[in-house]
């Protein structure tokens, strides 16, 4: 975790300030405390990655979807990164899905062409891939995630970061509740990560909290079914990671509006998957 973080940083209990001890002060704090100024909860600093949850019934839920993911890498026979530079080149790699997820990245890049110093909060960030092109490209940029694995979760930042020669934030926190202050960041990205929120009105209100006045919140390969479609027709499509304790929800396109709205954002422009 880098040191200028701890003044966005905000208590995930009471949204109170953070402070920082048992620490050795440096750019890169590997090991220390977070502590809040005013609960006086209490949140670890491990391998430089700031873990920023409160133990409840939410958070359980979120432990056993990241211990899914885990277990259906595993069982793919997918999980084992050592070795393999696919990591290193996402998302720009060519196969499936990621063909479309980098051609979709390039769309985002160069609607917010973001400038050096930009902030930038990747929620939803599975290894950090978005976090690391945002940081090459200058910006100021924080990985959330519920998911530390050394392999598919944050974790692997470590090893990203270190081949790119660049550092980014990495926080394991619910992206329902960011611990992050109001109104500081500029850009909200999520691949893939809106469809998996327990509460998409919840999410999308946290991200529009803490983006600035005209900031912009931008989401990328996003399931949207056609108001017809039942739960009933589409629970094949989602059984696989379910059946993980992943959370897995199928909006439609007024469901994404209707949550966008409730959070006080602006449809600037929605593409569909063939743009």
């Amino acid at each position: 975790m880098r040191q200028n973080l701890l003044h966005y940083l905000r208590c995930p209990q009471c949204r109170s300030r953070l402070s920082l001890s048992k620490a050795i002060v440096a750019n890169w704090i590997e090991q220390g405390q977070l502590l809040c100024t005013q609960c006086q909860h209490i949140y670890a600093i491990t391998k430089g990655i700031a873990y920023l949850y409160v133990e409840n019934e939410e958070w359980k839920q979120l432990a056993a979807e990241a211990a899914g993911w885990v277990q259906m890498a595993k069982d793919a026979g997918c999980y084992d990164q050592t070795g393999i530079d696919i990591d290193f080149r996402l998302p720009y790699v060519p196969i499936p899905p990621w063909i479309d997820i980098a051609r979709a990245f390039d769309i985002v890049l160069n609607i917010v062409r973001p400038h050096p110093g930009a902030m930038v909060v990747d929620i939803g960030a599975g290894r950090g891939w978005a976090a690391k092109q945002f940081a090459i490209r200058g910006c100021y940029a924080v990985a959330v995630e519920i998911n530390d694995d050394d392999q598919i979760g944050l974790g692997r930042s470590l090893a990203l970061m270190q081949h790119a020669n660049v550092q980014y934030d990495l926080l394991i926190a619910s992206s329902q509740r960011l611990p992050l202050a109001n109104e500081s960041f500029d850009i909200v990205f999520a691949s893939a990560a809106l469809h998996h929120s327990t509460s998409l009105e919840t999410l999308l209100s946290e991200a529009a909290r803490i983006l600035r006045r005209r900031g912009k919140l931008i989401a990328i390969h996003e399931p949207c079914i056609a108001d017809h479609v039942t739960p009933e027709q589409y629970a094949p499509d989602i059984a696989q990671e379910t059946a993980y304790n992943i959370h897995e929800s199928r909006p439609k396109l007024d469901d994404y509006r209707h949550a966008l709205r409730h959070a006080g954002l602006q449809e600037l422009a929605l593409f569909n998957h063939e743009l």
